[in-house]
């Protein structure tokens, strides 16, 4: 079963997500993959809410994956270490 889609766009960002993971999680989906590419910059506010939000998940036993196409983003998050607690998708 391919991951459930939740895009993170502004000016919600990744915070307006937190409803959804939990949700989603509760309901027992296995994956869910977080769209990046309508951030038009990821910040560090950003980043901790990544972490939470794959903690969300992972409490109930659900990964969570990214889809990360900017090439920035990408190093950010690879700089940080990210790329070993999320699969990032093309």
């Amino acid at each position: 079963m391919p991951p459930l889609r939740l895009v993170a766009d502004d000016p919600t960002g990744l915070a307006g997500l937190e409803p959804a993971v939990t949700s989603a999680a509760a309901k027992g989906h296995a994956r869910i993959a977080i769209d990046l590419d309508r951030l038009p910059r990821l910040e560090i506010p950003d980043v901790r809410q990544l972490i939470r939000l794959r903690r969300i998940a992972h409490d109930r036993g659900t990964s969570v994956d990214l889809q990360v196409g900017s090439a920035d983003h990408r190093r950010i998050l690879e700089a940080l270490g990210l790329d070993r607690l999320f699969a990032f998708l093309p």
